[in-house]
């Protein structure tokens, strides 16, 4: 997958990294990867895509579940981690 794709707007983790939280308004698990990735990233180090606002993203990447999160490397590859934010945080290392 190219996470370039979606995530052109995307925002920057650190220098390597974007990152993107997939949400629905119906999900009762979304609010916590949300505050999840705002502890740890700050409010403004990761896009969120709601289903509502922008279905489309969610086709063009077959994200069928939420919460998840895309991370998308320097070089434009990304790893969807679907359920909570933990793993995908744990992805980027120390």
């Amino acid at each position: 997958m190219n996470g370039d794709e979606v995530c052109a707007g995307s925002a920057s983790v650190g220098t390597s990294y974007r990152s993107s939280c997939f949400s629905s308004s119906a999900c009762s698990d979304c609010p916590l990867a949300r505050r999840t990735l705002a502890d740890a990233l700050g409010e403004q180090g990761f896009l969120e895509l709601s289903w509502e606002d922008d279905p489309g993203a969610f086709d063009r990447l077959g994200v069928d579940a939420v919460p998840a999160t895309l991370v998308v490397a320097a070089d434009g590859s990304g790893t969807l981690w679907p359920g909570g934010a933990e793993m995908a945080l744990e992805s980027l290392g120390p």
